[in-house]
């Protein structure tokens, strides 16, 4: 995988702003979690966070925790490389 918006995933702020690579992610679901919300982003674009909603919604309606509880994160992934990304672009 080799995009720039989901390498600041793997990265924790260090002192002064920069990102240490290496570190402990910020989140617990790993690469094909990272993979699905990549695939996500290049499907839907800006409303990839939307698409995650609707999964977790729809799984939900089924009464799919597991599945319900892996597009919340999902979700959860897209909101902060959002974040991330945002404040890149400001520096």
């Amino acid at each position: 995988m080799n995009n720039p918006a989901f390498d600041n995933l793997f990265a924790v702020p260090a002192v002064g702003g920069a990102h240490a690579r290496g570190t402990v992610p910020p989140f617990a679901g790993g690469r094909d979690m990272v993979a699905q919300a990549m695939a996500l982003t290049m499907e839907f674009g800006e409303a990839a966070v939307d698409a995650a909603v609707l999964r977790a919604a729809q799984s939900r309606a089924r009464g799919n925790i597991i599945s319900y509880c892996h597009w919340r994160e999902v979700e959860r992934l897209l909101t902060l490389d959002s974040a991330l990304l945002d404040e890149v672009t400001r520096h």
